[in-house]
């Protein structure tokens, strides 16, 4: 079966043993058991959550809605109308390529092509390890996927080798799985040099993403600061 990371934009095209998915994840295997049409219609659309999200407040869920029902009507005529196309020709054909089956595809928007590359080999068990700045990325699709193992062996990682990119990173995973080790890590390495965590992209990507987590995570890097009595006497 054939998997494409970041809904073709990349341009790379994965293959994969669909039995060897399924044993992995049960997310995978659900997604493998689905129909493609209903897929393709549930599947999230950055260009309607960009439309949406600038509308005004009060009209952006209606509007999120029809958005999104329009999209899975447009995508079950064209399945219906492949499908169409595909029976007639094998009416009128004695082509054998018709009457072979078709190799299964699942799209995954949500996915660059490294992090599903390290994610397979993941499930292949090859004996490689991802590099540090792929860990933050990697155990989110663990996480949403259900990968076996993954998700834990990424934490581990990170407590381990976590470097001033992925300390903000590491610490949304410390906090979201409620891993206290990994964001005492993530906090300790941060306070060793500040200077470069606070302008990695790893914490401006965070504070995007979660401003909250970005917040506790400055404070508790900065929780032992202590002013010095005449320094707060003149801040007083």
């Amino acid at each position: 079966m054939r998997l494409i990371p970041g809904a073709g934009k990349s341009g790379v095209t994965l293959h994969a043993h669909a039995d060897v998915l399924a044993a992995a994840s049960p997310a995978l295997e659900s997604l493998l058991r689905a129909s493609p049409a209903l897929a393709a219609a549930t599947r999230r659309v950055d260009v309607i959550e960009r439309v949406s999200s600038r509308a005004h407040p009060l009209l952006r869920a209606c509007l999120h809605v029809i958005l999104y029902a329009m999209h899975a009507l447009a995508v079950f005529a064209t399945f219906a109308a492949r499908d169409a196309a595909r029976w007639a020709v094998a009416a009128y054909s004695l082509s054998s390529d018709v009457a072979k089956p078709r190799e299964k595809t699942l799209v995954f928007p949500d996915l660059d092509a490294r992090t599903m590359t390290e994610m397979l080999r993941w499930i292949y068990r090859v004996p490689l390890h991802p590099p540090v700045d792929a860990l933050c990325d990697l155990h989110a699709a663990a996480t949403k996927y259900e990968i076996d193992g993954l998700a834990a062996y990424a934490r581990r990682r990170l407590r381990r080798d976590a470097d001033a990119d992925a300390c903000a990173g590491a610490a949304k995973i410390a906090r979201d799985a409620g891993d206290a080790k990994l964001w005492s890590v993530a906090v300790r390495r941060a306070r060793r040099d500040w200077a470069a965590v606070r302008v990695a992209e790893g914490f401006h990507a965070l504070v995007r993403e979660d401003a909250e987590a970005a917040r506790a995570f400055t404070l508790a890097v900065h929780s032992t600061i202590q002013l010095a009595s005449e320094g707060l006497d003149q801040l007083l």
